[in-house]
């Protein structure tokens, strides 16, 4: 399976862990032109957040499957519309749980009745 992965800071782990047992042709940043990229048979996204809804549009369109890290997307309706996309195109769109196996995340985590998902600056 020939594999792409948008997105340096989580994307740079993503992109460690699949080299050992897939075929990792791309590992690109926010500003590639997508177009540009070889076709591969899935794209993971570990880019930032705002950028999940275009780029995972992107591909799906164009019957390429999807792994989106993080929270999805920006709402539940674009995740709907990606959804159908996937759907549209034969093709599949798969939503990562991060919080599920980063220790980090998990071990600072407080439980409350919503998530609220943030990114540190420095």
């Amino acid at each position: 399976m020939k594999i792409g992965i948008i997105g340096k800071g989580f994307g740079n782990k993503v992109s460690m862990e699949l080299d050992r047992d897939f075929d990792v042709r791309w590992h690109c940043g926010t500003r590639n032109k997508l177009s540009d990229l070889e076709a591969v048979d899935l794209v993971y996204i570990a880019s930032p957040l705002e950028f999940h809804y275009e780029q995972a549009k992107y591909f799906l369109e164009a019957g390429t499957a999807v792994v989106l890290e993080k929270v999805p997307t920006l709402s539940v309706c674009s995740a709907e519309t990606l959804i159908s996309i996937a759907t549209e195109n034969n093709t599949f769109i798969y939503f990562s749980n991060l919080l599920m196996f980063r220790h980090d995340i998990i071990n600072n985590m407080s439980y409350s009745n919503s998530v609220t998902w943030t990114k540190r600056t420095p």
